[in-house]
């Protein structure tokens, strides 16, 4: 029997567990063939083997997948199908030789937990990994904003934008007078969250930032005016009140 395809016992494992598959610890070169024909695997193992490329046809041969764990292998490429997948929520890439992530991986709307620790990456930049796995997606997304190719409900979770109790603006710099507020379709008020957003002058990511309530006025903001007091007049007399010295 070839490496790259499961035994018997493996077969007929991922069967009767239905939902998980551990083929880790193989010496696989290759991803099991036959690993398609397990649709409803939602758990998957396939750790430390010497595996250089995951199929394109992969990611849609298994949709239910919830958790995939391909640390320690020779990956240098994540196929762009990955994008396509629906359910995926954890995706372990430890110890590979990968450069770049695909920027399909922000379409992927139940990521949340991504590890690519000991990997050569060069995009996204390191600036943007140091932040974790949130921002990885936020900027991967917003990259695929910019291309129109990130899909719809993506789309408008983008747009919504999350404002402190106390109220703030969006700005792309550090001086007060370039801050701009960035095309809102929807505003949600939630205490303290913040969200990026493009900014509409330099393509840069804007943030949320606390409001200088002095000299500020905002369309939020009540104007309130006091009319000065005037002394009143005794009634039927042309006398002007004097006033207390």
């Amino acid at each position: 029997m070839s490496e790259s395809e499961l035994t018997e016992d493996e077969q007929r494992n991922a069967i009767i567990t239905t939902i998980t598959l551990d083929i880790s610890n193989k010496h696989l070169r290759e991803v099991p063939k036959t690993i398609k024909n397990f649709s409803n695997i939602e758990f998957l193992y396939v750790s430390t083997n010497d595996i250089k490329v995951i199929p394109d046809h992969f990611f849609t041969s298994l949709p239910q997948l919830k958790w995939l764990d391909f640390r320690h292998n020779l990956l240098a490429t994540l196929p762009s199908s990955i994008g396509q997948h629906r359910q995926l929520r954890t995706l372990l890439l430890q110890g590979n030789k990968l450069v770049r992530l695909p920027i399909e991986l922000g379409n992927v709307p139940t990521l949340s937990g991504l590890n690519i620790a000991d990997n050569p990456i060069e995009y996204p930049p390191k600036t943007v990994l140091q932040e974790g796995t949130q921002e990885i997606l936020k900027y991967l997304r917003l990259e695929l904003q910019n291309e129109s190719q990130l899909i719809p409900e993506l789309t408008e979770a983008m747009e919504e934008v999350h404002i402190t109790e106390n109220e703030g603006y969006l700005g792309s710099g550090e001086d007060e007078d370039t801050r701009v507020l960035a095309p809102i379709k929807r505003i949600s008020r939630r205490k303290n969250r913040t969200q990026e957003m493009a900014s509409p002058l330099n393509n840069r990511s804007a943030t949320l930032l606390p409001r200088r309530r002095e000299n500020r006025l905002s369309t939020s903001d009540t104007i309130i005016t006091t009319k000065p007091k005037i002394p009143k007049r005794r009634k039927n007399s042309n006398q002007p009140i004097q006033s207390k010295e």
